[in-house]
């Protein structure tokens, strides 16, 4: 989306910009959100330099790829005795409500962003029998530093309970995608994504 020869260039993006990737709408480096539901999924990306391109996909983060029955069993999908990273990347995806617009989007964490991840659901689950619809929640990008270089990671922190009208608006949306399917589609990303928020 940066680069001005991809046909997916947004003029206008800069580094740690959060985005809308089908209307292209840039939101800056802060948004929040209403999530939804919680799901998971994996993709097994050919390296660039061997041409790109999936080699498999998981919808579930469970089975219906094509190298191996279900991903528990895919050697793709663990360490190496080394302590090399997954080939296979792992995604905690959040079907959510962006406020104050209340467009229905996804928010998609990997790599670095699955610590965040597994804290946003570890808050969560503290407010008991409440929905997960019940909060709100300020999604910030910050930069970050380590030995690969700078990167943008996000942080994730609870703002307030949601109102009666947005309580009833977050409910409806839910029991329309309850029991269903959610595919979110990862393969605009590739493996040099330090971390990604696609929307």
């Amino acid at each position: 989306q940066r680069k001005k020869t991809s046909s997916n260039f947004i003029a206008g993006l800069s580094d740690g910009d959060l985005f809308n990737s089908v209307s292209s709408e840039i939101y800056g480096h802060t948004v929040l959100v209403i999530p939804l539901i919680f799901t998971k999924s994996r993709i097994y990306f050919r390296g660039l330099s061997e041409g790109g391109g999936i080699l498999c996909q998981s919808f579930n983060g469970v089975d219906g790829g094509v190298i191996s029955p279900t991903c528990d069993v895919c050697p793709n999908s663990k360490f190496s005795g080394d302590g090399k990273a997954p080939a296979c990347n792992l995604f905690y995806n959040y079907p959510a409500i962006l406020l104050p617009s209340r467009e229905l989007f996804v928010v998609s964490l990997k790599s670095t962003g699955l610590k965040v991840a597994k804290q946003w659901n570890s808050r969560m689950r503290m407010f008991g029998d409440k929905p997960m619809f019940s909060g709100v929640y300020e999604l910030r990008i910050v930069e970050q530093s380590n030995a690969k270089g700078t990167y943008f990671s996000p942080v994730i922190s609870f703002k307030r309970f949601v109102d009666a009208d947005e309580f009833k608006f977050a409910g409806d949306i839910y029991n329309g995608l309850k029991g269903k399917a959610v595919r979110v589609d990862e393969a605009g990303l590739d493996e040099t994504d330090e971390e990604a928020i696609p929307f």
